[in-house]
């Protein structure tokens, strides 16, 4: 869609590049009046044409960075909160077996986690509903919270899944998933 994009630009400046410069040639040459003039017109002709394909290139180049970074964004536009809670464990994992945390640390970011995964990505009917990090704003925290506290559960509780959701969340950042 971009590479379409791009050739659109650079065929629309190609053709805007040709009538404007013949107005600015035939301008030039209809006030001069004489072939000495019309020669330097013609010279113009060629310096808009070089300005208006340097326009061109810009447009081409700045689709392709735009390109490269839509590239680059598409994971944070299709993250999930499962996404960036998955990044977690699986980090957990890595540390268990380098020695690091206990066992005991992973089964407790599950636990965790799993409060924030029937909250965010599960929907009324109880079916499964992916949540997009990019759609990630503080009033849904806030829901968050509120429900946690009308299920029940205790502040220091509730505290220690947001741990779990600010850790997941600093993790889907690193790996550019999150901004």
């Amino acid at each position: 869609r971009r590479a379409a994009r791009a050739g659109r630009v650079i065929e629309g400046a190609r053709a805007v590049r040709a009538p404007a410069a013949l107005a600015v040639g035939r301008q030039r040459a209809v006030v001069a009046g004489d072939a000495g003039r019309a020669g330097s017109a013609a010279a113009v002709d060629v310096g808009l044409g070089a300005v208006l394909d340097g326009v061109a290139g810009v447009a081409a180049r700045r689709l392709a960075v735009e390109g490269a970074a839509d590239a680059a964004h598409a994971a944070a536009r299709t993250a999930t909160l499962t996404t960036a809670l998955q990044l977690l464990l699986r980090l957990d994992e890595e540390e268990v077996a380098a020695g690091r945390p206990s066992r005991d640390t992973v089964d407790f970011h599950e636990s965790k986690a799993g409060h924030l995964v029937r909250i965010f990505e599960t929907n009324a009917r109880g079916e499964p509903n992916a949540f997009p990090l990019a759609r990630l704003r503080a009033f849904d925290v806030d829901a968050y919270i509120s429900r946690r506290r009308a299920e029940g559960a205790a502040d220091t509780t509730i505290s220690k899944e947001l741990v779990v959701l600010r850790k997941s969340l600093r993790l889907a950042i690193r790996a550019g998933l999150w901004r």
